[in-house]
């Protein structure tokens, strides 16, 4: 699967998603750095502001760890949507202190790459339904790499002065 943004689903190898996903949160780490105002100011109304991209990722991060943890101990689970648009308006997005999305994102890299780091060959079969289509646990681990490379592309392009 190919994605507009250019991520390529096939080229990534499950053994690298954990080490890319903890170098893309130190990325996060440089991006979400600079004028406050600015990393919390959309560059246009349907552009997410920086941090709001940054909290958004941390979620995301968090969720698919959730996510692969229940492929891993039932059998086919549907998995609940994560309601981004209303979860960036009810959580608060746009408030929240850097330092803690920036910790946030470290810690959600750093919890779900652990998991991944030790699944075995048959745990990246396993499956559960994403979105309405059955998924397994080796796209869901690349679609959370997707997610935090996409945004952090997002929060670079939407941080520009």
């Amino acid at each position: 699967m190919d994605c507009q943004c250019g991520f390529v689903f096939d080229d990534v190898s499950p053994a690298t998603i954990g080490p890319t996903l903890r170098a893309n949160a130190l990325g996060w780490a440089e991006r979400l750095v600079g004028d406050n105002t600015l990393l919390r100011t959309r560059p246009a109304p349907e552009v997410w502001s920086p941090l709001e991209y940054g909290a958004h990722t941390r979620d995301v991060l968090l969720n698919i760890r959730d996510r692969v943890l229940l492929a891993l101990l039932e059998d086919h689970p549907t998995f609940a949507p994560i309601h981004r648009e209303e979860r960036l308006a009810v959580a608060r997005y746009e408030h929240e202190p850097v330092q803690q999305v920036i910790d946030g994102i470290r810690l959600g890299a750093d919890l779900l790459a652990w998991l991944l780091d030790g699944l075995g060959p048959e745990a990246w079969g396993r499956t559960g339904v994403y979105a309405g289509v059955d998924r397994d646990v080796t796209w869901i681990a690349r679609q959370a790499l997707h997610e935090a490379t996409h945004h952090l592309g997002d929060a670079e392009r939407a941080g520009r002065p």
